[in-house]
């Protein structure tokens, strides 16, 4: 058994608190009331049993037994219940990546946890499956709130933390995890933020497991002890637009700029052809998404006339002034990056204007907590993970209460036909509502779908990822961290895709 695997993380280390942000830090020392695997399935995490009435109204929950925090401290019903009570009150810190709404009550009964809910959530365990359990026995609701868990770092996933410093965390197997054992016994997780310098420090050694963009995979070309391993995911590229921006405020605008972006070109260019176009806010192929791409509504520059732009020497003009919008891009990620420069030459060939201008990671993790309505961008190329399940996914990003609503969108038709979703009994009798709310989005251009890309991971020879791995997003892949480990010396390594 390997002692030690170095993993070079693509986000800070310094988010430590799972109720604000699901991170790769916090992915593998935190668990969930429900997990979902590495095929991408939902499946009990922290909770033991788990019944429903029948009117669906009523979830009775226990603590998976044998399950313990990394002091010792055995999970009891006690953390699952402070733990639903937190997600369910909107007022928390931690309604960002765990947010379950409807929640009429929850209460504790000796060891078992009672979720009442408002109305039947048949996707209620795919919601749990966002949703931090925290130490009770060491923090309470208001000490949650005031941000202990950032400083805490006891959970109860596979590994805890041993040793922390600057940009760099050592963790250790969690020997009392409820789950399999963990292949290696140590973790070095390093932050290292620059694409390029990830697929360098693999191919130098410094690193066993780190991902990789399609920008820099060539670096690795050829290397015989690297294998790039391609996991589909469950990730979509949006363009936000900011609708307190003059430019942009009307949604016909958003919808005219919308229509000029060539979703193939942006795969081409930016995800060099490892990934799909996404018209929809659902992933290409899953069971919601529409078959067809989104209809037309008029030929763009209809929409544009129509809001008083003029054009004027092949150029756009509004209230007597050249447009140019100005979008924001994260400066350390490669294929934002791509995607940003894609659309600009995009719409500069109609005649737009456009500046880019690079952000860090603080402001946009500024931008990321509180919105952008006073921010001073037109739009920005941002990227979210649709899920296990859609509806959760839709209602975060457009209900007008979604946790990651950061323009202030509100339609209530979109919310109407999302609750209808919400309460149907199953996925074909949700289908038609989700179809509804999609196409209302589509028509308010808040959030512009573009592109579903497969993830690269890069890893020194025997650091393998599980055969038929895929990722809600990059950062939940160290969930899976124990199944990673060098293989029997005499077994067949398993064939997968590569670039």
């Amino acid at each position: 058994m390997q002692d030690m695997m170095r993993f070079a993380a693509t986000l800070p280390l310094d988010r430590a608190d799972p109720t604000l942000s699901w991170n790769e830090l916090t992915s593998a020392i935190h668990a969930r009331p429900y997990g979902v695997d590495h095929r991408g399935r939902v499946q009990p995490d922290l909770v033991g049993t788990h019944h429903v009435s029948p009117d669906g109204l009523t979830h009775t929950m226990t603590a998976r037994p044998g399950a313990t925090w990394h002091d010792g401290a055995p999970v009891v019903a006690a953390d699952l219940a402070a733990s639903l009570t937190l997600a369910a009150e909107p007022s928390t810190r931690g309604t960002l990546p765990g947010r379950v709404d409807g929640v009429a009550g929850v209460e504790l009964r000796g060891s078992e946890v009672r979720l009442q809910l408002g109305s039947p959530q048949p996707r209620l365990t795919h919601l749990l499956a966002r949703v931090a359990v925290v130490p009770r026995h060491l923090v309470d609701d208001k000490e949650v709130r005031d941000g202990a868990m950032q400083d805490l770092l006891v959970g109860a996933g596979p590994y805890r933390v041993e040793e922390s410093s600057q940009g760099r965390r050592l963790l250790r197997r969690h020997e009392g995890h409820h789950g399999p054992r963990a292949r290696c016994t140590r973790v070095e997780m390093v932050h290292v933020a620059d694409d390029g310098e990830r697929a360098r420090a693999v191919l130098a050694g410094a690193v066993d497991l780190a991902q990789v963009k399609p920008q820099h995979v060539h670096l690795l070309a050829g290397a015989r002890d690297v294998d790039v391993a391609r996991i589909p995911t469950r990730v979509w590229r949006a363009l936000a637009f900011t609708l307190a921006r003059p430019l942009v405020r009307e949604a016909g605008v958003r919808r005219a700029l919308a229509a000029m972006i060539d979703r193939d070109t942006l795969v081409a260019e930016a995800l060099h052809g490892i990934g799909r176009p996404q018209p929809w806010p659902t992933t290409p192929g899953h069971w919601s998404t529409p078959p067809a791409p989104p209809p037309g509504v008029g030929p763009p520059t209809a929409d544009l006339e129509r809001a008083g732009w003029v054009r004027v020497a092949g150029r756009w003009h509004t209230g007597g002034a050249e447009v140019r919008l100005r979008l924001a891009c994260l400066e350390t990620e490669a294929v934002r990056i791509a995607l940003t420069e894609s659309i600009r030459r995009q719409w500069e060939r109609h005649g737009i204007g456009v500046d880019v201008v690079a952000i860090g990671w603080q402001e946009y993790h500024r931008m990321d907590r509180h919105g952008v309505e006073e921010w001073p961008f037109d739009g920005i190329v941002v990227g979210w993970s649709a899920g296990t399940d859609p509806l959760a996914g839709l209602i975060s990003r457009f209900a007008t209460d979604g946790s990651y609503n950061r323009q202030g969108f509100s339609d209530p038709e979109l919310d109407a036909a999302l609750a209808t979703a919400s309460a149907a009994e199953d996925d074909a009798a949700a289908l038609p509502h989700l179809h509804l709310a999609m196409q209302r989005a589509h028509e308010a251009a808040v959030m512009v779908p573009l592109v579903n890309p497969d993830y690269l991971f890069a890893s020194r020879r025997g650091y393998a990822l599980p055969p038929g791995t895929e990722v809600d997003s990059f950062y939940e892949l160290t969930q899976h961290l124990p199944d990673v480990g060098p293989a029997d010396p005499g077994a067949t390594r398993p064939g997968r895709d590569t670039t």
